[in-house]
């Protein structure tokens, strides 16, 4: 366990070396025609007493490389030993390889044994980098089968806000769609812990990260608001998405909402009756909806009655009403 935090932490200062480009930090060209580095670790000893200094006495450091380009063979050997001489033995926290992002983290055995100055044989990190590109393409389609995902479970449960379906239909689509936002949600939560908000994404893959974070819960709501009012003054997602999200904090932390944007159920007489969640002033909801893009709220209602669902904003009712 010592190891694993130990290593969990190396990665950690990788980051932060590519970014603050300290003296020790190598940056790295890679031919053109290079798709994919694959990088085997191990533990290291340094040899001189200036890199004792600098990086201690052990290290993680590079071991062995691979490559793939893009028409599916391996960089030939010359340009690989190229690439590679220089970062051998190196603490890899402290290479860069320009216009490449680590995709993926595995453990796996070292495989130089015996060969000085690797000294320990053992299960270390295998870092997989891809060009930045190409994994913008990736992110992206990924984020936009997700959120096709995320609209289509929400299509299916809109039947049983209809009243039309019997209480196992209704339970089962409960499951579905619990299911899918668990899905979404850690797929969203690696890409942006991984590479933060990727600028350069489709319209539909920013819509998809905000549809997944919203329909989540409140503590990871919490963990990336932050990121969500970056995201807006960067125009990746818009502000009545941000005030949304808001919106749904506040119900769910169990306070009055501010722009209208949340609807709850209550079961009144049999029946499931939506309802807009209480607003913290009534009077200056529409005002506050138009600053934000929002129409007014007895505009979307009727909207919303036209494709079937009903909800009633009944501006007596409190939140106590909806805890009883």
């Amino acid at each position: 366990m010592k190891l694993l935090i130990t290593i969990l932490a190396a990665l950690v200062c990788c980051s932060v070396s590519a970014q603050t480009g300290t003296a020790d930090t190598i940056y790295v060209d890679v031919p053109a025609e290079v798709e994919g580095l694959r990088m085997q670790t191990t533990e290291c000893v340094a040899v001189g007493k200036k890199d004792k200094e600098r990086f201690g006495k052990k290290f993680l450091g590079y071991s062995f490389m691979q490559t793939w380009c893009y028409n599916g063979e391996k960089l030939d050997t010359k340009k690989h030993k190229e690439i590679f001489k220089n970062i051998q033995y190196y603490p890899y926290d402290k290479v860069v390889f320009n216009g490449f992002v680590l995709d993926k983290l595995d453990m796996d055995y070292s495989t130089e044994a015996g060969v000085i100055p690797a000294l320990i044989v053992g299960k270390y990190p295998v870092l997989i980098f891809r060009r930045e590109t190409d994994m913008r393409a990736k992110i992206d389609s990924l984020l936009c089968d997700i959120g096709r995902k995320d609209q289509a479970v929400r299509a299916d449960w809109a039947k049983v806000a209809t009243g039309n379906v019997t209480q196992e239909e209704a339970i089962e689509y409960a499951l579905k769609m619990e299911e899918t936002d668990s899905t979404n949600l850690a797929a969203v939560s690696r890409i942006l812990d991984t590479y933060g908000w990727t600028s350069g994404l489709s319209d539909e893959a920013n819509k998809a990260i905000f549809l997944v974070i919203d329909h989540s819960d409140l503590k990871t709501m919490n963990k990336y608001i932050g990121l969500f009012r970056d995201a807006v003054e960067k125009g990746y997602i818009s502000m009545n998405d941000l005030v949304t999200m808001e919106d749904r904090m506040l119900m769910n932390a169990g306070k009055p909402q501010k722009y209208g944007t949340q609807a709850y159920s209550l079961v009144e007489d049999g029946k499931t009756v939506i309802y807009i969640w209480p607003v913290e002033d009534p009077g200056k909801l529409d005002a506050l909806r138009k600053s934000v893009g929002l129409m007014p709220i007895e505009s979307y209602l009727e909207m919303v009655k036209q494709q079937g669902v009903e909800i009633i904003y009944d501006k007596t009712k409190t939140v106590a009403d909806f805890n009883q």
